[in-house]
């Protein structure tokens, strides 16, 4: 069993030729408490060492997140313009199809319409070239109908 400082003996044991022990005890507690209090001091610095290390780490981290997040953004919005250029331009491809057929049909019309007073013969050949036109233009509508809107 370890021996107690004198100071936890009892009262009755502590003689004046003790108080050496005591003073020695004293000075050996209060030895302990400022190297705890040293200790404690250091643990403070690297508690704010590690605290500023863990920060700048969190700042670079950051700045690489932003990096990738602007290349992204970049790449994206390049896509982006892209796609929209291209199916732009298959959408005006569309609207001249649907002026082709328009301004052919506009055509056929009033030549049907001159040729049907005047010639029987060349009335059916119209009438024909109008059913073929109209069966074209037919397609041309279901095709541009299964295109979804942008």
């Amino acid at each position: 069993m370890q021996q107690r400082p004198a100071y936890f003996r009892s009262t009755k044991d502590l003689k004046t030729s003790n108080l050496p022990n005591i003073f020695n005890d004293i000075a050996a507690m209060t030895q302990q408490i400022n190297k705890l209090k040293k200790d404690r001091v250091a643990n403070i610095q690297t508690l704010k060492n590690s605290y500023e290390n863990i920060l700048g780490e969190l700042v670079i981290m950051r700045q690489k997140i932003n990096d990738a997040y602007e290349k992204l953004e970049k790449n994206t919005i390049a896509k982006l313009d892209s796609l929209r250029i291209e199916l732009s331009d298959s959408i005006q491809i569309d609207i001249r199809e649907c002026l082709k057929h328009t301004d052919e049909m506009k055509s056929l019309s009033n030549v049907v319409m001159e040729i049907g007073q005047k010639d029987e013969s060349l009335s059916f050949k119209s009438h024909q070239k109008c059913c073929k036109e109209l069966s074209a233009s037919n397609e041309l509508v279901k095709e541009l109908r299964e295109v979804h809107e942008y």
